[in-house]
């Protein structure tokens, strides 16, 4: 099990030495920042008022947003980021952090432009950040190894296929091997830069293609050139200046249009998690992405692509946590069902899960969090399902997978449980712990989890914390630490499994995991969390403040489909935080002369 992230209430600093535990999450070492003071509302359809900062009153501001579930007001009020206007002559689309290629995007991109080539000695899978939004920019040394080492292994695995890759009648004169260059470069320069080649690249790659041609020759030359293209910072980076000329750009002095170019990256690796083909790249050489008919008709072909799908599967893996999957462990005494295969096979079931109910034209968040999972298990996960009843096993809920990540080696651990409700469904995270927050009291034979953890409600430096918590986790003590149903809990007891939600909007007592699922389903608060989720993914960064002008009209056609997926996905690049960013600033670093955005 990798490294637990440490989850717990500052309230609890004030009664440390009484409190019997502390939260600990698995999954990711990272803490999510405190949400901006924004409460995203809206109850099934029609219009939705957003307010953010203050909340309104004197200073405040009052716009009007149009989306396809109708106008819907956003108050915005003063102080800070909040105090940004959502008109033309002042919005505001976030920041714009630089973005890093992920290992999944690094390996799709050479994938896409070269076919399938084995990095993974140079760049294994990384462990998925415990939050959707947290893709860091910065590289330690080994990165900047490995990512040598991977472009060496793409360019001498291209090199082998040089008479499709850049073919050329082996030419011995140099002057007609930079005529073969130009034309390798004319075809793969714009795929692996995702812009065009400025003449100080033409000049740069020829100055590295001449040392391999003098050494070996001229598939040497090719192939120093490709790994020099594959390990620079053009390629390995998304860097994004903006088109300040472009029309409509000073409509407001917080935003400029982002480049056709820049445009095309982001809507490929939000959609594909790669890089753009040859036909977005077309679409922005000749402008058309800049229209809007542009711009949706590239989206709805990438959507209709199968790598759409593998990407937003990816997006379901990392709110829900499914990728720390690959990283399970559990004690095989006490769940001796747990075996090689075991966690292949929940994947398969979450893959086929998505694939065909949340995929399908009716796939939406009641579909989430309602549909049979039974139908969608192989041979190897038969026994989970065995006298089951198709309540106990519907919805995202009891996916096996998530039962599993969110759970203990030897112990179903109810407080995971609560803690990924809160913050990755209710997007309500919690902050670090102190150092100091003493581990949670052992099992004890006889003593259910629910009494186990009884102090949290009794012991005031606990309580404001643990009633977030720890009444939904109970709910879900029906399924042990690998997802099977039962009645007694890991102690022989027989288990409670009311619960109740805190400081939501849909507050109140419920039953077991099901009515659990029912209060999650219809509360506006989960519906606002799962736009914002998909918010964070697609543009690799938390929301703001700021983002209330894009986050409104993505929540609003959200609600006016039903709640579907599909309208979801694309609604995206219609936000101003897709489309623009900041204006690079006067004492911001002048962008090379090789950084064509």
């Amino acid at each position: 099990m990798r490294n637990a992230t440490r989850f717990f209430c500052s309230v609890c600093v004030l009664g440390l030495a009484g409190c019997s535990g502390s939260i600990e999450k698995p999954g990711g070492t990272t803490t999510a920042p405190s949400d901006p003071a924004a409460t995203v509302g809206g109850s099934g359809g029609g219009s939705t008022g957003l307010t953010a900062g203050s909340g309104g009153g004197q200073n405040s501001t009052t716009s009007v947003i149009a989306g396809a579930g109708g106008e819907m007001t956003v108050t915005v009020g003063s102080g800070g980021d909040a105090a940004a206007s959502c008109d033309a002559a002042h919005l505001d689309p976030g920041p714009s952090p630089l973005k890093r290629l992920t290992s999944v995007q690094y390996k799709n991109t050479v994938t896409q432009l070269f076919g399938d080539v084995d990095i993974s000695s140079a760049m294994p899978p990384a462990a998925a950040n415990a939050y959707i939004g947290l893709a860091q920019a910065d590289v330690a040394q080994f990165d900047v190894e490995n990512y040598s080492k991977a472009a060496g292994l793409v360019a001498a695995s291209a090199i082998t296929h040089l008479d499709t890759l850049a073919p050329c009648a082996n030419p011995t004169d140099l002057t007609a091997a930079h005529a073969c260059l130009n034309s390798f470069l004319a075809v793969y320069g714009p795929r692996i830069y995702r812009s065009p080649l400025s003449a100080t690249d033409l000049t740069q790659l020829a100055s590295v293609f001449d040392v391999g041609f003098a050494g070996s020759g001229y598939a040497h030359g090719i192939e120093l050139a490709l790994e020099a293209m594959l390990s620079a910072p053009r390629f390995i980076y998304r860097p994004e200046f903006g088109d300040a000329a472009a029309a409509g750009a000073t409509a407001s002095t917080n935003a400029v249009p982002l480049s056709a170019y820049e445009l095309a990256s982001r809507l490929s690796f939000a959609f594909w998690n790669s890089a753009p083909d040859d036909d977005l790249l077309a679409a922005a050489q000749s402008g058309a992405l800049l229209t809007p008919a542009g711009l949706d008709t590239q989206a709805q072909r990438l959507l209709g692509d199968p790598k759409a799908n593998d990407s937003f599967r990816q997006f379901l893996y990392a709110w829900f946590g499914l990728n720390d999957l690959s990283y399970v462990s559990k004690d095989t005494m006490v769940y001796p069902d747990w075996v090689d295969g075991t966690a292949q096979a929940m994947r398969t079931q979450s893959d086929a899960f998505f694939d065909q109910v949340l995929f399908g034209a009716e796939g939406n968040l009641n579909t989430l969090f309602s549909a049979p999972l039974a139908g969608f298990a192989g041979p190897d996960l038969a026994s989970w399902y065995q006298g089951a009843t198709a309540e106990t096993t519907s919805g995202i809920l009891t996916l096996p997978a998530l039962l599993t990540v969110h759970s203990k080696p030897r112990e179903s651990f109810p407080i995971y449980r609560g803690v990924f409700v809160r913050e990755q469904l209710l997007c309500s995270p919690l902050p670090a712990p102190p150092a100091n927050v003493p581990k949670p009291p052992e099992p004890t034979p006889g003593v259910s989890a629910r009494q186990r953890f009884a102090e949290h409600e009794t012991n005031p430096g606990c309580s404001g914390c643990h009633q977030l918590i720890d009444p939904i986790g109970f709910a879900f003590e029906n399924y042990d630490g690998v997802g099977h149903y039962r009645t007694t809990d890991d102690q022989g007891v027989a288990i409670d499994n009311s619960g109740a939600l805190v400081n939501t909007d849909s507050d109140g007592p419920f039953t077991g995991v099901a009515g659990l699922a029912q209060k999650l389903v219809a509360s506006p608060q989960v519906q606002a969390c799962a736009a914002r989720q998909w918010f964070r993914y697609a543009m690799q960064r938390f929301d703001q403040a700021a983002d209330t002008c894009s986050i409104t009209p993505l929540l609003a056609d959200f609600q006016a489909s039903g709640f579907r997926f599909a309208s979801l996905r694309t609604s995206i690049i219609n936000t101003p935080a897709f489309r623009m960013r900041r204006p690079i600033t006067a004492d911001a670093v002048t962008p090379a002369p090789g950084m064509t955005p």
